[in-house]
């Protein structure tokens, strides 16, 4: 049976979702519905940004890029990075390896479950 995870605020803007975990990645979906995220940050996963809908401006490291569905974008271990919403509306398939911990614990009760 497929778990379906509940949806959890990250910010007034962004809503995560995660869909898939395993030992090795952890895959969510996130919604944007303005600007997003109000500064940037790190952490030791690498992550992949797959973009869905929407345009962001993708900011990884002093790198900064426009994209929008249908571009990926990854980002290293331990690089400060942040994505903002240039559309006011944008979704996005985001996947860490490894596991984000700190996702595991807050973002993966299931619904009806």
């Amino acid at each position: 049976m497929r778990k379906v995870y509940k949806k959890y605020k990250l910010s007034d803007d962004v809503t995560i979702q995660v869909l898939s975990c395993s030992d090795q990645q952890l895959t969510a979906k996130l919604w944007f519905s303005g600007k997003g995220f109000p500064s940037g940050h790190h952490h030791s996963n690498e992550e992949v940004n797959v973009f869905v809908s929407g345009e962001f401006n993708a900011i990884t490291g002093s790198e900064a890029i426009k994209v929008g569905a249908g571009d990926a974008v990854t980002v290293p271990p331990d690089v400060e990075h942040n994505l903002e919403c240039l559309s006011g509306e944008g979704v996005l398939i985001s996947t860490w390896t490894p596991p984000r911990q700190d996702f595991m614990e807050k973002f993966m009760e299931v619904e009806n479950g």
